[in-house]
């Protein structure tokens, strides 16, 4: 190390586990080589795309997309015969966490070298098979940065999910693993197993006390669902005071997270990272009717997005001026306080980010928010405010167990 550290809390921060030696079976996410052409806002546009591009010669389709120059990591005529041999059909359409709360749609075959660089097949299946969650990621954290590269999936899931630096690669852990694709549905669902090691999962029943249950191949702590244990997980990853604590150390490696000592902590960590997955997937039933903030004015094109004090705080979407000089507009969401405003999930601000990728830009025609999408976005904010909250009580939980390291075992 070139920059002083805290031993005692290196030592300490060690006792956890890396993440990668609980769930075994990780991957750097998807790479698309091309993503203007491969991923869109929506399964119909991303449908007429892929009909029009194989439709076309290649050289000309290369001219029509702007897809530049062939490169190592994506060419232009494997990508057009792979969707030839698929035979143009919409069951590969999927959607894709592309990034936080943005998840669009994409033509995905599996097929390496293909219409996609590096679609990584083997370990999608995983997340494409049947239902299941997955752990996003990242293994070090670009110099200066607050550790928050942390969320989750329940689909394909893109390289740059949560961070797009090439040094922040973003790894999928995903909660459980489907046999091969050629069982039939009911099979493959009887099979799946969970994707934690059976050394974590002794260790945690050990700090828990309980008994292991009687399944050799998937021995969790008697009464405890993979669910749960996932839950934990996520609790502790969003623990404010575990992300400023162990700063330092989760900057350069895996996050490495400590087994709660108690059952009573693990079961209320569990249940508040159960609400965060919950509202991270933004299916919580608080989401479907958003009342707590809303869009104003007539405007629905972003143009310049920005945030002011008006209103308990204000987006808006036709403000004007730098970013740090930023005035208001006529239309946008309020209120948006201004913790939800500057929250960041890895590398992005989220609250602006979202509305950036759907501004007016010169080189396209007008683009205005769908009712879809202006409601999409009040749950954003909802989500984001819900985020805050959780993150607090999981401290005030962990405080009132002892707080860190007491509240957790020795490994």
């Amino acid at each position: 190390m070139f920059v002083y550290q805290d031993n005692t809390l290196r030592s300490e921060y060690e006792r956890g586990w890396k993440v990668k030696d609980i769930m075994l079976v990780h991957s750097i996410g998807v790479v698309t080589g091309r993503d203007s052409l491969t991923i869109h806002h929506s399964a119909d546009r991303c449908w007429q795309v892929v009909q029009d591009f194989v439709s076309l010669p290649p050289e000309e389709a290369r001219e029509k997309y702007e897809l530049g120059k062939d490169s190592q990591g994506w060419k232009l005529s494997p990508a057009h015969r792979d969707i030839q041999e698929s035979g143009t059909s919409q069951d590969y359409i999927h959607p894709i966490f592309y990034r936080p709360f943005d998840v669009r749609y994409t033509y995905y075959t599996g097929r390496s070298g293909g219409f996609y660089g590096r679609p990584r097949q083997k370990f999608m299946h995983h997340m494409l098979s049947g239902e299941n969650l997955g752990l996003i990621t990242v293994r070090q954290v670009k110099s200066g940065k607050t550790w928050q590269h942390c969320s989750v999936a329940d689909q394909l899931t893109e390289s740059s999910y949560v961070s797009n630096y090439t040094s922040e690669g973003n790894y999928l852990f995903p909660l459980y693993l489907y046999p091969g694709k050629s069982l039939s549905s009911s099979m493959i669902d009887s099979q799946r197993r969970p994707n934690f090691s059976l050394r974590f999962l002794a260790a945690l029943t050990n700090a828990l006390g309980l008994p292991q249950s009687d399944e050799s191949d998937n021995p969790l702590p008697s009464g405890v669902s993979a669910e749960d244990i996932f839950g934990c997980l996520y609790a502790i990853l969003h623990s404010t005071e575990y992300r400023r604590r162990y700063r330092d150390f989760l900057r350069i490696d895996f996050p490495r997270i400590p087994l709660p000592k108690s059952l009573s902590l693990f079961r209320q960590l569990a249940a508040l990272g159960q609400q965060l997955v919950s509202f991270h997937l933004m299916n919580h039933p608080k989401l479907q009717s958003i009342e707590d903030v809303q869009h104003f004015g007539n405007n629905r094109q972003a143009v310049k997005v920005g945030w002011t004090k008006d209103n308990g705080g204000a987006v808006w979407l036709d403000g004007q001026g730098s970013r740090a000089n930023f005035k208001r507009g006529t239309s946008g969401f309020a209120p948006v306080p201004e913790e939800v405003w500057k929250h960041h999930i890895g590398g992005y601000q989220v609250c602006e980010k979202w509305l950036k990728d759907r501004a007016v830009k010169k080189s396209q025609p007008p683009r205005l928010l769908s009712d879809e999408e202006v409601l999409h976005y009040r749950r954003i904010v909802s989500t984001i405010a819900a985020t805050i909250r959780l993150m607090n009580e999981i401290d005030k939980i962990i405080h009132s167990h002892g707080n860190f390291p007491n509240a957790f075992a020795a490994n």
